[in-house]
């Protein structure tokens, strides 16, 4: 323990010397910083960035056991927390099983020759449009035990420059 203060002294002098160089430091966390240099799928993701933009994509997972309930409950929470993740800063869109609910109810208006069951279409496992998008999102926004549901959300691009 001798020496101690001396010790002390030079980490508090290292801690001062190190802080203005610690606030200009800056964080790449671009998806094309996670790839080394010759990684192989740096070549086809650089493709793909180019031909289809380059948002960046966040996925929140959480677990529902409730999920696909019929009494919609399941789907009314990841409603809530959809319009709550569409909120925050920086996001632009949030693609979510509650979303592809509310597109296939708008592709159900104009089948007008079909009958309408009661309640949610995604929920209701006679409609065949509700069940193909089901199975087409399944990995996307829900898991296929159908209790894991995912937020995909689209991050604003950042501004050029």
């Amino acid at each position: 323990m001798r020496g101690r203060w001396v010790w002390l002294a030079i980490a508090i002098v290292v801690a001062v010397v190190a802080y203005p160089a610690a606030q200009r430091l800056k964080f790449d966390r671009s998806v094309e910083r996670m790839f080394s240099s010759d990684d192989p799928l740096l070549g086809p993701y650089n493709r793909l960035k180019a031909e289809f933009g380059g948002n960046e994509v966040v996925v929140a997972v959480y677990r529902d056991k409730n999920l696909l309930n019929a009494d919609g409950s399941g789907l009314a929470r990841g409603a809530k927390g959809g319009d709550e993740l569409e909120q925050v800063d920086g996001v632009q869109d949030v693609l979510s099983l509650a979303e592809i609910n509310s597109l296939v109810e708008k592709i159900e208006l104009f089948n007008l020759s079909k009958p309408k069951g009661k309640g949610a279409p995604i929920l209701q496992p006679e409609n065949k449009t509700a069940q193909n998008f089901l199975a087409l999102f399944e990995g996307y926004t829900h898991g296929p035990n159908r209790e894991t549901a995912a937020f995909a959300c689209m991050l604003q691009p950042p501004p050029p420059g």
